[in-house]
């Protein structure tokens, strides 16, 4: 009789220790193989799910050869979950999934088409002189500005991560062709640039030279690239594009963040430089919690101006900077500067954002961004013209 009552609960165990050897084919599988990340597709498994599996497993035995990508591919399984795979491969799994593949971004930036998506453009179609800079009396760059646009950009997933690379684009120099002399001894020295890396614009001068109420192109004037223009500047004129990428809606949706800015040019690029790297680990920042962003949860304007994004204690008088700096500029006999910072605008674009975009366009124009320096950096006050359209 005891035997009799206690088999039933005999037999419960037995099943759950047979249960337990079966192979798991969701998340709890530590060891995993081609044939498991397939199988997890199949079963319908997520592919955040699946990436966060491919992290954590330990042991695993991949096989990334061409034949096995193809395989991989054929089977459904995502270039996001491919890409996980190969850093698991390198003894990356905690790096950041990406998705795409990475161009050349100072041609032509963003990705290479993406399935079930749609491409955009974000162009910088004219900037407005509405102040000029203060300009040196000994600048040897010509006369009245000399200014360049720039902008910094990365693709975001709904992953919080970067999308291959983030990139930088900047145009040719615009403003007096020419430059100043300024007298060596007995003989006058001039700033000349090769063809094309320095373009006449403004009025201040027959070689150019911007000053206020100066435009560039001018209203109603369309212009293309030089069609003799190096392989090394062409895609570097105004209309200049500043990104041109793929942006997916839906399941696994992607953004875009743009810092278009313009830079008084003064060919010293200390603070360029220092800009390049504050903006990459803003825009790295960033990613780390763009997923609220990119999915709608946190709402965010297509255009922005309230993160300050360098910090810098000039070293010299002149220099490359950009327009709209405040704070401390240049200042020889202070013991301990304090420093000069800019606060960016910054563009962000979903899909959904990039149609919304694409509509103001049609309907209102450009958008405009203003630049205005700070009180101590001088009157530089500059307004940019954006436009996003609809590649395909």
């Amino acid at each position: 009789m005891t035997k009799t009552k206690h088999l039933p609960l005999a037999l419960i165990f037995l099943g759950l220790f047979f249960i337990a050897l079966i192979p798991d084919k969701g998340l709890a599988q530590d060891v995993m193989t081609n044939q498991s990340v397939v199988d997890l597709v199949k079963s319908g498994v997520s592919e955040k799910d699946i990436v966060a599996k491919i992290r954590s497993s330990k042991g695993s035995k991949f096989d990334l050869s061409p034949a096995a990508r193809a395989a991989l591919e054929k089977a459904g399984v995502t270039k996001t979950v491919i890409l996980a795979i190969d850093q698991n491969n390198n003894g990356g799994g905690s790096t950041p999934v990406v998705i795409g593949s990475p161009i050349d971004i100072n041609n032509s930036g963003g990705t290479r088409v993406c399935d079930g998506c749609v491409r955009y453009r974000v162009i910088i179609t004219q900037f407005v002189v509405n102040n000029a800079t203060s300009d040196s009396p000994v600048s040897r760059d010509g006369f009245g500005d000399e200014v360049f646009v720039a902008a910094n950009f990365a693709e975001v997933s709904s992953h919080d991560a970067i999308i291959g690379v983030s990139g930088s684009k900047k145009s040719v120099i615009y403003g007096d062709m020419d430059g100043r002399p300024v007298g060596v001894g007995l003989i006058p020295q001039l700033e000349h640039y090769p063809r094309y890396w320095t373009m006449q614009a403004g009025s201040g001068h027959p070689t150019g030279g911007l000053v206020n109420g100066d435009e560039y192109p001018r209203r109603g004037v369309t212009l293309h690239d030089p069609s003799d223009a190096s392989a090394a500047i062409r895609g570097r004129f105004i209309p200049m594009t500043l990104w041109e990428g793929d942006l997916r809606a839906g399941a696994n949706p992607n953004g875009v963040i743009i810092l278009p800015t313009i830079w008084e040019s003064d060919n010293v690029d200390d603070v360029w430089n220092s800009w390049n790297r504050d903006a990459s680990t803003f825009l790295l920042n960033f990613a780390r919690h763009s997923s609220r962003y990119v999915s709608g949860a946190m709402a965010r304007p297509i255009i922005e101006q309230v993160d300050n994004v360098l910090t810098v204690i000039p070293q010299r008088r002149d220099y490359d900077r950009p327009v709209g700096m405040d704070g401390q500029p240049f200042d020889p006999i202070a013991a301990s500067p304090d420093s000069a910072t800019f606060v960016p605008a910054a563009m962000f674009l979903t899909a959904d954002k990039a149609e919304e975009a694409v509509a103001y366009c049609v309907s209102h124009g450009d958008y405009k961004i203003d630049y205005r320096d700070g009180r101590l950096f001088g009157p530089g006050n500059y307004t940019l013209f954006i436009r996003v359209e609809r590649v395909r």
